[in-house]
This record gives C-alpha cells, structure tokens and sequence, in this order.
C-alpha cells in the first residue's frame, strides 16, 4: 500500500516559510482518506518518523501534525 504525505507551508510574517504542515493521504488525488483523525496522525507519525524522516519532506523546515485530543491519551 502506498503512503502520500502532503505538506502545506506555515509562514512567518514576513511571508517566508517558517515550517510545514505535514497531512496523510491515501492516494496521489489528494483526497482525505476514511479514516479517522487519530489513525491518519498516527500513521503520518508513523510512516515519516520511522521510514521516511521529515527532513526530506520539509527541506529542513520544522514539521507539524495537527494531533486530536484522541491522540494524546
């Protein structure tokens, strides 16, 4: 099965990027999978931290996962 990471600029004020936002998807579509949110972050977590790294994906940028409440029990 395939894994697409999307990642969407954060920036500063001065509009240059400052980090990124990382999002799961299931197809190169770009659609949200039906999942929920706690299973799409821990599978973003998952797939970039254990087999990808973020520093590929975020040009040395900071990453951030949006976490759910879910999540952080």
């Amino acid at each position: 099965m395939s894994v697409f990471v999307a990642r969407q600029a954060i920036l500063n004020r001065n509009q240059n990027v400052a980090a990124y936002e990382l999002l799961f998807r299931d197809s190169p579509e770009n659609c949200f999978p039906g999942v929920s949110d706690g299973q799409a972050t821990a599978r973003l977590i998952m797939e970039n931290q254990l087999n990808l790294g973020t520093r590929h994906i975020t040009s040395g940028k900071k990453a951030l996962i949006n976490i759910g409440p879910e999540s952080l029990k």
